[in-house]
């Protein structure tokens, strides 16, 4: 049951990472820059009501699965899942948050880039993170 959780909350921190990168971000560059303060300051609070629980949940379940026992042939996809998962957050907390924190002074092109580069770095980890609890999954109940 704990694999099955994670995993789904590896798919909807992978389908959120999907959204920002090909609408959410994209659609900085749509709004005036007369209206953008106002707009990304609801765009902060309604993605931070998705995230913030997302990231949580994906946490706590994480830390609770050295406590169960696995075959030993699966220790090497966990550990992987480990790191793709330490990677995404830093990628988040390290370059998308600050350059977040930019856009609040006001619609920048420059920024809004790098976050969409950014960005990459998390959908490609929650996707790979995806597909090997999903082989995990298949190991376990085959």
């Amino acid at each position: 049951l704990l694999l099955i959780l994670i995993l789904c909350t590896s798919v909807i921190l992978t389908v959120v990472s999907v959204l920002f990168q090909f609408v959410i971000y994209p659609l900085f560059y749509k709004v005036s820059a007369f209206d953008f303060e106002c707009y990304f300051k609801k765009y902060q609070t309604q993605t931070m009501r998705i995230i913030l629980p997302a990231f949580i949940l994906d946490i706590l379940l994480t830390v609770l699965l050295p406590f169960m026992p696995l075959r030993s042939g699966l220790i090497n996809p966990l550990l992987l899942s480990y790191g793709l998962m330490a990677f995404a957050y830093f990628n988040f907390l390290l370059l998308q948050v600050p350059l977040n924190l930019q856009l609040k002074e006001g619609q920048n092109p420059v920024i809004i880039n790098k976050l969409i580069k950014y960005n990459w770095i998390s959908v490609i980890s929650y996707s790979i993170r995806v597909m090997l609890f999903v082989l995990i999954l298949s190991k376990l109940y085959s």
